[in-house]
């Protein structure tokens, strides 16, 4: 549990370093095919809680080295990465690309797939072995919303992998809301707290390909999926 003890990702710094570390254009762009914008936050337009004022952490491996030695880790420091590829084939190549970039900021990680159901009985208890980061979604399913996300990066869970007492309370707080318009403005500032803390390596959105036969109109995409009561024959 990377949340008892001492390690570098209980650091602040080191975690906006890695952020900056990780050349998510790239990425989206490269491995991807452009088929995925860079994730700015945990959420997507369209879904309560998104903040439009939040900018993807830009790449800049000069200012990552900088926030690393200044957490005490001039030498660097290992870090075992585990994941499941779970969208496209492509999901191993991206991971093996995170492990490069950071080893440019003197990060020495390293990245292996496991079975989604190790997966599972490693994320439940939040027993990881020697394991320190592991791939998640900010899965707003099927709520639409991103207090299911935010729930799960909080002091919420019984062994949690991350707990920022703050922030945690912030979640608690906007439980309580009931009126929409204030509630959205809450959800958006402990987005914008999120993005702060950097509890995650952000790096793109999620596509999904839809279609229809022709002479389908009026075809439209939310983020809930297709829009059915709007298509007309």
């Amino acid at each position: 549990n990377v949340w008892e003890g001492e390690h570098p990702l209980k650091d602040q710094r080191v975690r906006r370093a890695l952020n900056y570390a990780v050349d998510k254009k790239a990425i989206t762009d490269l491995i991807y095919g452009g088929w995925v914008d860079v994730a700015s936050q945990g959420a997507v337009p369209g879904i309560s809680g998104y903040n439009p004022n939040l900018k993807p952490y830009p790449y800049d491996p000069a200012r990552a080295r900088e926030l690393i030695i200044e957490a005490g880790y001039s030498d660097g420091f290992d870090l075992n990465i585990e994941f499941v590829a779970t969208l496209t084939p492509l999901d191993p190549i991206m991971f093996q690309k995170v492990a490069q970039d950071l080893s440019q900021v003197g990060v020495r990680a390293s990245v292996r797939q496991i079975p989604f159901a190790d997966y599972l009985r490693k994320y439940g208890p939040n027993d990881w072995g020697d394991v320190d980061a592991f791939g998640l979604f900010w899965n707003v399913a099927t709520f639409q919303d991103a207090i299911r996300p935010f729930e799960y990066f909080s002091c919420f869970r019984p062994s949690p992998f991350f707990c920022d007492e703050n922030v945690t309370a912030d979640i608690r707080a906007v439980r309580l809301i009931s009126d929409p318009a204030e509630r959205e403005r809450e959800m958006q500032a402990i987005m914008a707290k999120f993005h702060a803390l950097a509890p995650a390596i952000w790096i793109s959105n999620s596509a999904y390909v839809n279609a229809t036969r022709r002479g389908i109109d009026n075809f439209r995409m939310a983020p809930s999926g297709i829009v059915f009561e709007e298509l007309t024959p």
